[in-house]
């Protein structure tokens, strides 16, 4: 009887030992999955900035209805379209909306992604990683303290900023 018991004990323990472990490794696995839509929408406005992914700033007005297959929505002021289509590389971990600001060529690209529930401050960081040389301008809201918003400005040729903007579920990245 007393083998049994031990022996009960033993896999009681061991079990125990393996739900704490689980717990944290869960919660670490958990805290990654959560941040990587910040660490893509990171990736995707500095893909855009630095023109390593199409559409970016400068592209023109056919090349980018072209690229888009014509999914392009228009009112009186702004032409839309699905984040997944126009970046299908960002489709896995981002949706939303792209406005694009079409003159000619393209002058300022909006995306504006709902259901986004990572930290902003994530994204910061990352812009700051990707770009040694962006210069990060927070700008603070006391009436509405879950709101972050800051810009980055690039310091390259072109003068290329990225301002942000996050609120609780949701994002929204200018690049000009």
């Amino acid at each position: 009887m007393r083998n049994i018991s031990r022996r009960s004990l033993s896999v009681a323990a061991a079990a125990s030992l393996l739900l704490v472990v689980g717990a944290f490794v869960t919660r670490d696995a958990r805290a990654r999955y959560d941040s990587y839509p910040a660490h893509a929408l990171a990736d995707l406005a500095m893909g855009i900035a630095r023109c390593s992914v199409h559409p970016c700033l400068g592209d023109d007005e056919e090349g980018v209805t072209e690229f888009l297959l014509g999914r392009i929505l228009e009112n009186d002021c702004d032409e839309f379209s699905d984040l997944r289509v126009a970046y299908p590389g960002a489709a896995a971990s981002l949706k939303g909306i792209v406005v694009w600001s079409l003159d000619d060529e393209l002058d300022d690209i909006y995306l504006h992604l709902t259901g986004f529930h990572a930290p902003g401050s994530i994204v910061m960081n990352e812009l700051v990683r990707a770009h040694a040389d962006c210069t990060i301008e927070e700008e603070g809201e006391e009436d509405a303290p879950s709101l972050l918003v800051f810009e980055c400005d690039l310091d390259d040729e072109d003068g290329t900023t990225i301002e942000a903007a996050f609120a609780p579920g949701l994002a929204s990245i200018n690049i000009y």
